[in-house]
């Protein structure tokens, strides 16, 4: 567990761009940390969301995997689905930038 992988390198890399300007161009918070610490806090993330974000988030995310299909496998409405993604997401951010 010494490097990210390049799906969680991307994400860790989104949550910094998307937390790293406020509405005024001020400085927002930066997820900081070692790789090790940084992974480690991400998968604590991603334990912390209820089931069917964090399946969603999976799905989409690590698989790759369109809304359709995954509507298709959960039997959830695509607008449900992106609301998941989402939620998960915010959560996911949050819980980094802490």
């Amino acid at each position: 567990m010494s490097e990210f992988s390049g799906k969680e390198k991307a994400a860790v890399l989104s949550a910094n761009r998307r937390c790293g300007r406020g509405a005024f161009g001020q400085a927002g918070p930066v997820i900081a940390g070692s790789g090790d610490e940084i992974q480690l806090k991400l998968q604590k993330a991603l334990l912390k969301l209820p089931d069917k974000q964090r399946l969603v988030f999976n799905m989409r995310y690590f698989e790759d995997m369109t809304y359709e299909q995954i509507s298709e496998i959960t039997d959830t409405t695509v607008g449900a689905l992106k609301a998941s993604y989402h939620h998960a997401v915010k959560k996911i951010e949050d819980f980094l930038t802490e």
